[in-house]
Protein backbone atom coordinates (compact mmCIF):
# COMPACT_ATOMS: atom_id res chain seq x y z
CA UNK A 1 0.00 0.00 0.00
CA UNK A 2 2.52 2.81 1.08
CA UNK A 3 4.55 2.05 -2.31
CA UNK A 4 1.12 2.68 -4.63
CA UNK A 5 0.45 5.62 -2.75
CA UNK A 6 4.24 7.15 -3.39
CA UNK A 7 3.68 6.10 -6.88
CA UNK A 8 0.08 7.87 -6.91
CA UNK A 9 2.27 10.60 -5.48
CA UNK A 10 4.83 10.75 -8.35
CA UNK A 11 2.47 10.85 -11.07
CA UNK A 12 1.22 13.55 -9.89
CA UNK A 13 4.17 15.73 -9.37
CA UNK A 14 4.72 14.44 -13.01
CA UNK A 15 1.02 15.76 -13.88
CA UNK A 16 2.18 18.96 -12.33
CA UNK A 17 5.25 19.72 -13.74
CA UNK A 18 3.33 19.09 -17.25
CA UNK A 19 0.56 21.30 -16.47
CA UNK A 20 2.93 24.14 -15.40
CA UNK A 21 4.67 24.12 -18.48
CA UNK A 22 1.10 24.05 -20.71
CA UNK A 23 0.60 27.17 -17.96
CA UNK A 24 3.42 28.80 -18.94
CA UNK A 25 3.22 28.36 -23.02
CA UNK A 26 -0.48 29.56 -22.59
CA UNK A 27 1.03 32.70 -20.44
CA UNK A 28 3.59 33.33 -23.26
CA UNK A 29 0.47 33.18 -25.77
CA UNK A 30 -1.20 35.83 -23.40
CA UNK A 31 1.20 37.95 -23.75
CA UNK A 32 1.07 38.28 -27.54
CA UNK A 33 -2.70 39.31 -27.67
CA UNK A 34 -1.89 43.09 -27.51
CA UNK A 35 0.06 43.10 -30.21
CA UNK A 36 -1.93 41.01 -32.17
CA UNK A 37 -4.74 42.94 -31.91
CA UNK A 38 -2.64 45.96 -32.54
CA UNK A 39 -1.50 44.22 -36.21
CA UNK A 40 -5.18 43.87 -36.48
CA UNK A 41 -6.65 46.89 -35.90
CA UNK A 42 -4.23 48.12 -38.30
CA UNK A 43 -4.79 45.52 -40.99
CA UNK A 44 -8.61 46.83 -40.62
CA UNK A 45 -8.08 50.15 -41.57
CA UNK A 46 -9.58 51.57 -44.35
CA UNK A 47 -7.07 52.40 -46.91
CA UNK A 48 -7.26 55.25 -49.67
CA UNK A 49 -5.58 53.32 -52.44
CA UNK A 50 -8.39 54.27 -55.10
CA UNK A 51 -7.74 57.81 -54.35
CA UNK A 52 -4.30 57.45 -54.52
CA UNK A 53 -4.68 55.66 -57.85
CA UNK A 54 -7.67 58.66 -59.28
CA UNK A 55 -4.25 61.42 -58.32
CA UNK A 56 -1.62 59.56 -59.73
CA UNK A 57 -3.87 59.06 -63.30
CA UNK A 58 -4.73 62.49 -63.23
CA UNK A 59 -1.05 63.52 -62.62
CA UNK A 60 0.02 61.29 -65.52
CA UNK A 61 -2.76 62.74 -67.93
CA UNK A 62 -2.04 65.93 -67.17
CA UNK A 63 1.75 65.45 -67.74
CA UNK A 64 1.14 63.37 -71.09
CA UNK A 65 -0.55 65.98 -71.86
CA UNK A 66 1.55 68.80 -71.77
CA UNK A 67 4.25 66.62 -73.10
CA UNK A 68 2.41 65.72 -76.35
CA UNK A 69 3.98 67.38 -79.34
CA UNK A 70 7.40 68.56 -78.11
CA UNK A 71 10.12 66.78 -79.22
CA UNK A 72 12.63 68.30 -76.49
CA UNK A 73 10.72 66.52 -73.08
CA UNK A 74 13.31 68.52 -70.63
CA UNK A 75 12.04 71.60 -72.26
CA UNK A 76 8.36 71.19 -72.10
CA UNK A 77 8.91 69.46 -68.69
CA UNK A 78 10.37 73.22 -67.81
CA UNK A 79 7.73 75.05 -69.26
CA UNK A 80 4.97 73.42 -67.94
CA UNK A 81 2.64 75.02 -64.60
CA UNK A 82 3.11 73.63 -61.66
CA UNK A 83 -0.27 73.45 -58.98
CA UNK A 84 -0.36 73.09 -55.60
CA UNK A 85 -3.97 72.69 -54.15
CA UNK A 86 -4.81 72.16 -50.55
CA UNK A 87 -1.74 71.13 -48.85
CA UNK A 88 -1.60 70.56 -44.88
CA UNK A 89 1.14 69.07 -42.70
CA UNK A 90 -0.34 66.77 -39.83
CA UNK A 91 1.53 66.90 -36.55
CA UNK A 92 1.41 65.72 -32.79
CA UNK A 93 1.52 68.64 -30.48
CA UNK A 94 1.11 68.31 -26.65
CA UNK A 95 -0.63 64.92 -27.00
CA UNK A 96 -3.13 65.49 -30.17
CA UNK A 97 -2.86 65.65 -33.50
CA UNK A 98 -3.05 69.07 -35.47
CA UNK A 99 -3.52 69.89 -39.10
CA UNK A 100 -1.81 73.23 -40.52
CA UNK A 101 -2.36 74.29 -43.97
CA UNK A 102 0.44 75.03 -45.84
CA UNK A 103 0.75 78.75 -47.11
CA UNK A 104 2.62 78.94 -50.15
CA UNK A 105 1.88 82.76 -51.21
CA UNK A 106 4.29 83.95 -48.82
CA UNK A 107 2.19 86.10 -46.66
Amino acid sequence: PLGLYLTNIGIFEDYAKVWAGLYEILLGVQDCFPSLEHVMVLLNMPDDLMQRKDVISSNLRGTCTGLMGNRNTMQASQSMPLAFEDIKVNFKMAGSMRDMPVNLSGR
